[in-house]
Parts: C-alpha cells; sequence; structure tokens
C-alpha cells in the first residue's frame, strides 16, 4: 500500500510541476507550448527539449482536451493518452524529486 501511495505521490508532483511549468513558459513566451524544437540555435533548441522532457504530460492532456471539444476524441485514444501522460508524469516526478533531494531543498 505504501508503494501505492509513494507512486501517486509522485505521478501528482510531476504533473503538478508541469502544469506550472507549463503555464509559466506560455505566460513569458506569449505562445501555447507544444512538441517539437522549434527554431533557432543550438542552445534555443536543447532548451526546448528540455522544457518539453518536463512539460510533456501536461501537455498531452491539453492536446486530448482538445480533441474531445471538437468532437474527435475517442475512449480508446484517450485511455492511451491519460495512461501515456500519467506515466510520464511518474517518471518526471520521480527525477524532479530525486533532483530537488539531491540539491538538498
Amino acid at each position: 500500500m505504501r508503494e501505492l501511495v509513494l507512486a501517486a505521490f509522485f505521478v501528482g508532483f510531476g504533473m503538478a510541476s508541469a502544469a506550472t511549468l507549463t503555464h509559466l513558459v506560455q505566460a513569458v513566451s506569449g505562445q501555447t507550448l507544444g512538441f517539437g524544437l522549434g527554431r533557432g540555435g543550438v542552445v534555443r533548441r536543447l532548451s526546448s527539449l528540455m522544457v518539453t522532457a518536463i512539460c510533456g504530460p501536461y501537455v498531452l492532456l491539453q492536446v486530448g482536451r482538445l480533441a474531445e471539444r471538437e468532437g474527435q476524441l475517442s475512449v480508446g485514444p484517450a485511455l492511451v493518452l491519460a495512461l501515456v501522460a500519467f506515466g510520464w508524469a511518474f517518471i518526471s516526478g520521480l527525477m524532479l524529486l530525486a533532483a530537488l533531494i539531491n540539491v538538498g531543498l
């Protein structure tokens, strides 16, 4: 039972940090965040890749929500999308918490 609660905590932390960083990047840049490397130099592309790696779960859920509004999403793809998003949130939450613990916060 403890392992399940710990996994849920990792997923929650990963999704919360993804949502926070997504809204922060969107507020600063004034654009909606999506997948891709973007345009520009090497540093800009690498930073875009890092932001996408952390913000990916929330962006995936936003894509599913937009497809649902347009009436294009059925139950099967929605379940796969949610499974991938929450699995991704688990991994990113685990990595971010490990980084915070190693830094000493």
